[in-house]
């Protein structure tokens, strides 16, 4: 999450509780300042996409409240709902929000356009921030990604995703004699004896296209950008990034559940678990149709 700009008086209001709003992200109690409430009387309204993580925090946030002396609004709407919202509201000029979290896809577009305050000045202030807590401790890559050109931080990362392939039903990979892909060879030799066995389907990925097609972009030497973050220059027209988005469509299209170009993140994981609940699979057979998700 990351603290948002806004206008007089409330921007010299978050000056001085930017670090205690935070504390609902960070361990231990908000800094006090000589017993006293410093936010007693103030409204805080914060958001972010829906999630585990971000339910968790609600059960922060009457400590928050006692401890600073803030009222909290915190809504989690759903991931595609939190982000078109928000864009609409920063790019607006609205000021319906003090603190938000900083969606990964736009960052750009969110930090370039001056829309968040830089939190290096709280984070650093042992008034506002406790002095074991330490940004640095996050690893570089995890926050690289949240700071500007200037190295200034965002936001504070509370996720890091990866992207692997996994097995719900090994099971039927082994009837057929077949292991986990390490080629994209393997891959469709893969999916042609296993797509429809015991009614699974042989490949599922999440209609976030932007993510899940990159790997195999980049697997088949292609790239989204021609020098990033100096050059942004899309190079999606390339002889790689062609064979790849067909490999990929192929994949999806021929070996994927009906409407499986639709597939959220969420019909993925259900999917997935309705696989794994099948009796044939056994929970030594069962690790993790083979999936291309975070």
């Amino acid at each position: 999450m990351a603290v948002r700009t806004g206008r007089m008086p409330r921007r010299q209001f978050l000056g001085t509780s930017a670090a205690a709003a935070g504390s609902l992200l960070l361990p231990g109690k908000a800094p006090a300042q000589g017993g006293a409430k410093p936010l007693a009387g103030a409204t805080l309204n914060v958001a972010c996409w829906s999630s585990p993580y971000a339910k968790l925090l609600t059960e922060y946030i009457p400590q928050f409240e006692a401890e600073t002396g803030a009222k909290v609004n915190y809504e989690t709407p759903s991931f595609p709902i939190y982000n078109q919202r928000t864009d609409v509201e920063l790019s607006t000029g609205g000021s319906s929000y003090d603190v938000l979290n900083l969606t990964f896809i736009y960052i750009g577009r969110w930090i370039d356009a001056g829309w968040f305050v830089p939190l290096d000045d709280y984070l650093n202030d042992p008034k506002t921030t406790p002095a074991d807590w330490d940004p640095d401790d996050f690893l570089p890559g995890a926050t690289a990604a949240f700071k500007d050109k200037a190295g200034r931080l965002y936001a504070i990362p509370w996720t890091a995703d990866i992207y692997m392939a996994e097995a719900a039903r090994y099971d039927l990979f082994e009837k057929a004699g077949k292991k986990m892909p390490d080629t994209f060879d393997e891959v469709l030799d893969a999916m042609k004896a296993v797509h429809n066995k015991d009614g699974v389907a042989g490949f599922l990925a999440e209609n976030h296209y932007g993510w899940s097609f990159i790997p195999w972009l980049q697997g088949f030497g292609g790239t989204v950008f021609r020098d990033p973050p100096n050059d942004l220059m899309p190079v999606l027209d390339t002889p790689d990034a062609f064979e790849a988005a067909d490999f990929f469509a192929n994949l999806v299209r021929s070996y994927g559940p009906d409407g499986a170009i639709s597939y959220t993140y969420d019909q993925v994981a259900a999917t997935l678990r309705r696989a794994w609940q099948r009796p044939e699979c056994c929970a030594s057979s069962c690790r993790g149709t083979i999936s291309s998700m975070r």
